[in-house]
């Protein structure tokens, strides 16, 4: 019995050893890389930072040994013929430096800010046979901080890797409107904020239960969602659409929702926009007319009589106004939104002040929300 454990503990140590020693001959073969520094021209980025993105994108590919940046610098910096890290981009030099590191391939390029367009250059360097192996150029629409995600389109086109076609398409510089392909961004998320009301609305808003109103301040929260489509995007500006459903007054113990579409536009670089569109909505009104002291009375309240007591013609304007007793319609003004957003990560913090027209008051108002971006075409 001790024998044929002894036999089966034999073989289980031999299965790990062998398993193990596998797996170390498989990282053993796979190609080293030394990435150095990009040439940095017109940005303000470190040459060595370009270079750490590049290790950093590297390693994600895990089909590829990078060579750490501290063994690097250990060793060119001990070596007697010292290589400048921060300024090798040459073929000789690449290739001296990838023989003291024992590197099997070297990896380098450029960034380079040209008019409203960055250039990303790599090329890849056989440290064997002494010549560059292949060299990729990817032209890029201004938009500094997707820097890093420029670098990695770039580096998977020179190793021949596939990549996001959406990314490519918001990010890559055409030259002709014609080429620019057709990518949706859609940002959702809760939209809350304030809104102060003037004009008939306020009064009707202020008016005592008894006359109709509300006994309320012009004051309302609200609260709702919103869904954003971006339908045309080129440079840094896209054109949007924005659809919210709010509901104000809760505060106040009402329920008054509405529904706003706004056509916008939007400054990706600092994230500044603008729109403008309808807002629908529903609330009670009545017809009635005011007297000559300006007290509201509903149209059924005039009563006045001759001396036969035949009711006389009311003299007064009869108009449709917001009235408790009423019947529920649907109204609408139009808005005129400006904000910006603000990021955070790939959170998405918009804030916007806007401003609400009808022909009988204005409604000023400010809304925040927060969202995390997601593409698809």
């Amino acid at each position: 019995m001790n024998t044929k454990l002894l036999s089966i503990t034999l073989l289980f140590s031999m299965f790990v050893f062998a398993t193990g020693w596998a797996q170390d001959e498989k990282s053993e073969i796979l190609p080293k890389v030394g990435v150095l520094s990009l040439d940095c021209i017109g940005l303000e980025y470190e040459a060595t930072t370009l270079g750490s993105i590049v290790r950093l994108e590297l390693q994600k590919q895990q089909a590829y040994e990078v060579i750490d940046r501290y063994d690097m610098l250990d060793r060119l910096s001990g070596s007697e013929d010292d290589v400048d890290v921060s300024y090798c981009y040459s073929k000789r030099c690449l290739v001296e430096a990838g023989k003291q590191l024992d590197a099997d391939m070297m990896i380098s390029g450029s960034v380079e800010k040209i008019s409203d367009k960055i250039l990303v250059t790599l090329k890849m360097v056989s440290v064997a046979e002494n010549r560059i192996l292949k060299t990729e150029v990817g032209e890029f629409v201004d938009q500094e901080p997707e820097l890093q995600i420029m670098i990695k389109i770039t580096l998977n086109k020179l190793l021949q890797r596939p990549n996001d076609p959406v990314l490519v398409n918001k990010l890559a510089y055409f030259s002709t409107l014609e080429e620019v392909p057709s990518t949706r961004i859609i940002n959702n998320g809760p939209r809350m904020g304030m809104a102060y009301l003037t004009g008939s609305m306020a009064e009707r808003f202020a008016a005592p239960e008894n006359l109709g109103g509300y006994n309320a301040r012009p004051w309302l929260t609200q609260f709702g969602y919103q869904q954003e489509i971006q339908y045309m995007s080129s440079g840094h500006f896209q054109a949007l659409i924005e659809a919210m459903v709010m509901v104000a007054g809760l505060d106040q113990s009402m329920f008054i929702p509405s529904l706003v579409i706004l056509n916008g536009f939007r400054e990706s670089k600092w994230g500044f926009e603008i729109g403008f569109g309808p807002s629908l909505g529903m609330r009670k009104a009545a017809e009635g007319y005011y007297d000559d002291g300006g007290t509201w009375h509903l149209r059924s309240e005039w009563n006045e009589t001759d001396a036969e007591g035949s009711l006389l013609p009311n003299p007064y304007n009869i108009i449709t106004q917001m009235d408790s007793r009423g019947d529920t319609e649907f109204f609408s003004r139009w808005v005129w939104a400006v904000g910006k957003t603000f990021r955070s990560g790939y959170l998405n913090i918009p804030v916007n002040l806007y401003v609400g027209t009808s022909k009988d008051d204005i409604m000023y108002g400010v809304s925040v929300g927060f969202n995390i971006q997601r593409r698809r075409r």
